[in-house]
């Protein structure tokens, strides 16, 4: 199973081609995903995700969407997008593709996530005692009948 969903911001420029004959538009951008955050660095890590979209889903996110836009990829893939440059050389990438998007509910801001710093103290035990009603209480409050709304 090929299935992918993501949710992060728009980096950078997309990239946009408009439809040009039989040949449906196409674009091109990098999602940015939150990791982890690094103690050492102080600083939250990133990963950054080469997507694309064609045809109708493409103009949709050219339309509605900008860098720094926050997106939920809802329907996706993992493709191969092997290619050869000027030179010969090839190379092998892999490309999230892209065929459903949303608006989140709000459009986030990413706000600086601080790791909470561990506690060495001990803490005490709970009172594990519940005060449960007793039959009698019980048949007080619902009556006595057998039967129950529920």
């Amino acid at each position: 199973m090929n299935n992918v969903g993501l949710v992060g911001t728009i980096y950078k420029e997309m990239r946009y081609i408009e439809k040009k004959g039989d040949i449906p538009s196409f674009i091109s951008f990098k999602l940015r995903v939150f990791n982890y955050f690094d103690k050492k660095k102080n600083k939250e890590m990133y990963s950054y995700i080469p997507c694309s979209a064609s045809d109708w889903v493409a103009n949709h996110i050219h339309k509605y969407f900008k860098s720094g836009s926050a997106i939920i990829i809802n329907d996706a893939k993992i493709v191969n997008n092997n290619w050869e440059d000027k030179d010969g050389n090839k190379h092998y990438d892999l490309v999230v593709s892209v065929s459903g998007v949303q608006f989140p509910v709000t459009d986030y801001k990413e706000q600086p996530v601080q790791p909470k710093p561990y506690s060495t103290e001990v803490n005490e035990p709970q009172d594990e005692t519940t005060d449960y009603p007793t039959d009698e209480e019980f048949a007080e409050m619902f009556g006595e009948s057998d039967t129950f709304p529920f």
